[in-house]
């Protein structure tokens, strides 16, 4: 940590430490941004960290399917009650034009 951000003390409660507490923080984000970019650039890295979010992918699938047996009918069911509604509404409405 000690060579991504600069060692300078600071008086605490003083308003100039929080806004150069809060610039070094960015400056240290932009810092291991930047050297994650460089990193995964690389074709190796690149390769392992898109095969490590298919296989997540994968697993992320496998694990959360049997939700989707309990979320689909629900999902259905409520997409027709919201049919049945909108048309009570835009009958409602054609009524109260005439």
């Amino acid at each position: 940590m000690g060579i991504l951000l600069p060692d300078e003390p600071e008086k605490p409660g003083s308003r100039m430490a929080a806004s150069s507490c809060r610039a070094r923080i960015v400056c240290f984000v932009y810092r291991v941004d930047e050297k994650l970019i460089a990193f995964f650039a690389r074709p190796g890295p690149r390769r392992a960290a898109e095969g490590v979010l298919k296989a997540l992918e994968w697993v992320e699938k496998i694990a959360f399917w049997p939700f989707s047996l309990l979320t689909k009918p629900a999902e259905i069911l409520l997409a027709g009650i919201e049919r049945k509604r909108e048309g009570a509404r835009i009958k409602r409405e054609g009524r109260g034009r005439g």
